[in-house]
């Protein structure tokens, strides 16, 4: 374990390795608000047994000025406020656990390249915190391969850019993802549990894999609420999505509209969420396995709704 009481100037120092094989941990015991305790050069977390945690102290931010590395089948839990200026490189399954607050400065998760390889990223913290869609000022993009998003507070995404995960988004039991950005996942959109939350509050790139390869929706709620038009989709990759809420929460003048003539199914509850949702309804068949439930405006576009469960009718 490394613990610090005070300011380490490390001198000729360039290169820390955690390369334990229990649980290892890094913690700052200093009491002073503001202080920066200890300003890594170069960070590598080799331990691939155990995790290495950094441990919370609210009055001292995590810093990594040069490059940090999780190597390949490494973990890494960061519980304090997280300042990496340099570049960071997670290898081949290389996990990193964010739950705490990052620095918003010029280069937020690190300077370019951003490299994911075939890692996971997981936002866990228990406050609201932003879901990096680029660094370096907004300029260089980033692409996740696994996120999972544990935060059941708020994890939401900057505005700008467009959050791409390549592989697996997974939304954990409770998690609250609100995507303010374009949204473009290429792999498997996943929700573990029940009362997982995604709200997609930008618009989804229009492309094979719409929302993703396939929806998994366990118990969880897809929620569309852009202030402009958008999609909901009934099909992605070429199958039909299986939703488990669905909720309308658009504002102003938008208008959220079912895919084409594609039958839309929802296995539990519809909502159009507050009096400025508007859905237009497939001109097929929109199925509900349980409540629907009308708060704003419905259009039926000369389709059926057809309730298969057990739930009820609610609403204008």
């Amino acid at each position: 374990d490394f613990t610090a009481n005070g300011t380490w100037d490390p001198g000729t120092i360039t290169t820390v390795v955690f390369d334990g094989t229990t649980a290892q941990a890094y913690t700052s015991v200093r009491t002073d608000a503001g202080a920066t305790v200890i300003d890594f050069q170069t960070l590598t977390i080799a331990n691939t047994s155990a995790v290495v945690t950094v441990n919370d102290n609210a009055n001292a931010t995590f810093e990594v000025g040069g490059t940090l590395t999780v190597n390949t089948g490494a973990s890494f839990t960061v519980k304090d406020t997280f300042d990496p200026d340099g570049s960071l490189v997670l290898g081949g399954t290389a996990t990193l656990r964010l739950e705490a607050s990052i620095t918003d400065d010029s280069t937020e998760l690190g300077t370019n390249p951003f490299a994911v390889n075939q890692s996971t990223v997981i936002y866990a913290d228990d406050a609201t915190e932003t879901v990096f869609t680029a660094n370096v000022d907004a300029v260089n993009d980033i692409t996740y391969y696994n996120l999972k998003i544990v935060n059941t507070s708020l994890a939401q995404t900057q505005t700008t850019d467009t959050l791409t995960v390549s592989n697996t988004l997974t939304v954990e039991a409770g998690g609250h993802l609100h995507v303010r950005s374009i949204f473009d996942p290429d792999g498997a959109v996943t929700f573990s549990g029940s009362g997982g939350l995604l709200r997609i509050g930008g618009q989804i790139t229009d492309d094979a894999t719409d929302l993703g390869t396939a929806v998994t929706a366990a118990q969880g709620t897809i929620g569309y609420e852009d202030d402009a038009n958008q999609t909901v989709y009934a099909t992605t990759n070429g199958a039909s999505i299986a939703y488990y809420n669905l909720r309308i929460h658009n504002t102003g003048a938008a208008v959220a509209t079912a895919q084409a003539a594609t039958a839309l199914n929802v296995d539990n509850t519809f909502e159009i969420y507050t009096s400025d949702g508007a859905f237009t309804s497939p001109s097929s068949t929109l199925s509900v396995g349980g409540s629907f439930i009308n708060n704003g405006t419905f259009t039926h576009n000369s389709g059926t709704v057809t309730m298969d469960g057990t739930g009820s009718i609610q609403g204008s």
